[in-house]
């Protein structure tokens, strides 16, 4: 075989392990996380969860844009839900998402034009976010419990249930659900707070997720 020959080979292998390890890694983006159970008798707290609410993506145009009007219509219910939290003393948890490693960046790049991406202004909270008060907390991948910061608030607070809200309801707001189902937390996704750039897949998808034990609720009124 021709030694121009052995390089193509060698060239094109190489790529396909490339396309897999990408594959591979946005993968473990897209799946919810494990972790050990808790046990709920010693966690009576309640706790509301802000998921990905940041302006790059609350904010985006183009493919798979939130409109303005299902925006402010989530985000009236996301203020009033943490000022009722506030007011009752319940602690707000903000989940922020930073992609890292280059294949989650190049592919941010690719479908959101960046968003998501370290270094910009837009990995702040949407600015119509109201918020007195609040844990802040970055997470790389889809499930906010890859971040162990949260497990450990959690046990500091002696939360046992979670109320989520936030975007995507088909990505990482029911990816966070799932892994805190997983670990023995009362779940509750609160569906007026929450967006979901395919309403359709959102609605497919809420059959599973009660089958999993996690409550789909309408918010308060805001």
């Amino acid at each position: 075989m021709e030694p121009w020959t052995i390089a193509a080979i060698g060239a094109g292998a190489g790529l396909t392990s490339l396309i897999w390890y990408v594959v591979r890694r946005l993968s473990a983006i897209s799946q919810p996380t494990v972790g050990p159970a808790i046990d709920p008798s010693t966690r009576p707290g309640k706790a509301l969860v802000l998921i990905d609410l940041q302006s790059d993506f609350t904010r985006r145009d183009g493919k798979g844009a939130y409109s303005r009007p299902e925006r402010a219509r989530a985000i009236a219910h996301v203020n009033a839900l943490a000022a009722d939290a506030q007011r009752l003393g319940e602690p707000v948890i903000v989940l922020r998402h930073v992609w890292q490693g280059w294949p989650a960046r190049l592919a941010a790049r690719l479908a959101l034009r960046g968003a998501g991406n370290p270094g910009r202004t837009g990995l702040a909270l949407d600015p119509d976010i109201q918020l007195i008060e609040a844990i802040d907390i970055v997470k790389h991948v889809g499930d906010g419990f890859s971040a162990p910061e949260l497990s450990a608030h959690l046990e500091r607070l002696k939360v046992g249930s979670l109320r989520l809200v936030g975007l995507d309801a088909c990505h990482c707001v029911q990816l966070t659900a799932r892994g805190a189902a997983a670990r023995g937390y009362k779940v509750e996704i609160l569906d007026e707070a929450v967006l979901a750039s395919v309403p359709a897949d959102w609605q497919a998808l809420q059959p599973k997720l009660i089958a999993e034990g996690i409550r789909i609720t309408s918010a308060p009124v805001a």
